[in-house]
């Protein structure tokens, strides 16, 4: 990560200067993983190692909400959640609808030449309010990553992840999504849902598949395109507005409601509308927190895609 970057990004750090009251925060967590959460486990990429499902019994990782202890707010405090601030949408006038407007941007992408060179690396960035289970123990804590995943030609990854606390490298197997996705869009379709081992018609597994594939293989114009109508046919999506994302890139921000995760949750795609390049994801709790001690709306986690990086 570039110290630009960095530093732009570490304005954004909603755990600076604060407290885990640890105590609290595993009380709610108890709560939480008392109720199954659909789509948690056995989530390849997403928070953030890759794991094959098959694997996921050994390690659930989980959406949650570190508590913390504001400062000054009495002797044993008050418990909040830290979260980043959301971004600002900016709404245009128009009379299409958010289906109409991705399709647009669908065509000006099926319409761009296919680009020079070999896909040889991702990378991604993003906050996550994330919880770790483990036969022996729970630890809830907010990380910023950075990740960067080296693409091998036998579909092999090597991710790196820079955190706070360190830096790790491992080597993944090839998986479902190694194999190029196909470019028509019913085949893209179901092709997505098969390597995601699950129905994606909620718009919550759409973007955690969505996720898995952009991180691990450079879409074409074609699959680019493929991908947009497949959003475009989604259940209750709206267009947001402009948007500036949070690396300073202008994008148009679709997005759907869904309760599969246990609470209404805003899931938001931000698209570059020039080249229909998925510019990053926001998870936004919409109408109530739940058990959770935090303020409606609230952004849960966000990511950050990173234009790939290509070799001749």
């Amino acid at each position: 990560m570039s110290e630009d970057v960095r530093a732009m990004l570490a304005g954004a750090d909603p755990a600076d200067g604060l407290v885990v009251d640890e105590e609290r925060a595993r009380a709610d967590l108890e709560t939480i993983v008392a109720q199954e959460v659909p789509g948690t486990a056995g989530r390849r990429g997403r928070r953030v190692r890759l794991v094959p499902a098959v694997a996921a019994g050994l390690a659930t990782v989980a959406v949650a909400v570190a508590l913390v202890v504001l400062p000054g707010s009495g002797d044993e405090g008050t418990a909040y959640a830290a979260t980043p601030s959301p971004l600002r949408y900016v709404a245009t006038a128009t009379d299409r609808s958010a289906s109409e407007l991705l399709g647009e941007i669908a065509d000006r992408a099926a319409a761009l030449p296919e680009p020079a060179g070999e896909a040889v690396g991702i990378s991604y960035r993003g906050w996550w309010l994330s919880t770790r289970i483990t036969s022996e123990s729970v630890t809830s804590e907010i990380v910023e990553t950075d990740v960067h995943n080296e693409l091998h030609p036998d579909g092999s990854i090597t991710q790196t992840q820079e955190t706070p606390e360190g830096t790790e490298t491992f080597t993944d197997p090839p998986n479902a999504y190694s194999e190029p996705a196909p470019a028509g869009e019913e085949e893209f379709a179901a092709w997505l849902e098969a390597a995601y081992g699950q129905p994606i018609g909620d718009i919550m597994y759409l973007e955690a598949a969505t996720h898995d594939l952009i991180t691990q293989q450079a879409l074409g114009p074609d699959q680019r395109a493929a991908f947009l109508r497949m959003l475009a046919d989604m259940d209750g999506l709206e267009y947001d507005g402009e948007v500036i994302d949070r690396a300073g890139r202008a994008g148009q921000a679709f997005s759907a409601v869904s309760s599969s995760s246990g609470l209404p949750t805003r899931y938001t795609f931000i698209i570059d509308p020039a080249t229909g390049d998925l510019l990053g994801q926001e998870d936004t709790l919409t109408e109530t927190a739940g058990e959770l001690n935090v303020p409606i709306p609230s952004v849960i986690s966000y990511e950050i895609y990173l234009p790939p990086v290509r070799e001749p």
